[in-house]
């Protein structure tokens, strides 16, 4: 019998629940629900393309584990806070962001135009939003 990790946030209990890189509410609501038939693409640095056909695939997910406590009550708060945000940024007028909400390809931050760190200074010179 495999024994189970850790919580990697509390250390303490049996970790059985895996939290999802990208929010799946934010990856549906940008891209729809993902089918065998109408699949997302996740790139990374090893591979591009990666065909997505459910918001539950495990690529999708980070590796380590939290426990189920943790994951009801340690990362709710920050997950609707978070939910919160994401909306307002999706349903700022005018919008932050143009057409890319069309793509259905997402990752590692290469569709980024000058990356990601780049976009960040980008957006930080330019001040508060008007």
């Amino acid at each position: 019998m495999t024994a189970v990790a850790p919580c990697w946030i509390c250390g303490g209990g049996a970790a059985e629940t895996r939290e999802h890189r990208s929010k799946a509410s934010d990856l549906r609501s940008l891209f729809g629900t993902p089918t065998q038939a109408d699949p997302l693409y996740f790139h990374t640095a090893k591979r591009k393309n990666f065909r997505v056909g459910s918001l539950k695939a495990d690529v999708l997910k980070f590796s380590h584990r939290i426990c189920i406590q943790c994951n009801a009550a340690r990362t709710q708060p920050h997950d609707r806070a978070w939910a919160v945000l994401s909306e307002t940024l999706r349903s700022r007028q005018p919008p932050i962001v143009g057409p890319v909400t069309e793509a259905r390809h997402f990752g590692d931050g290469r569709g980024f135009a000058g990356g990601p760190r780049a976009d960040t200074q980008n957006a930080a010179r330019a001040g508060p939003c008007g």
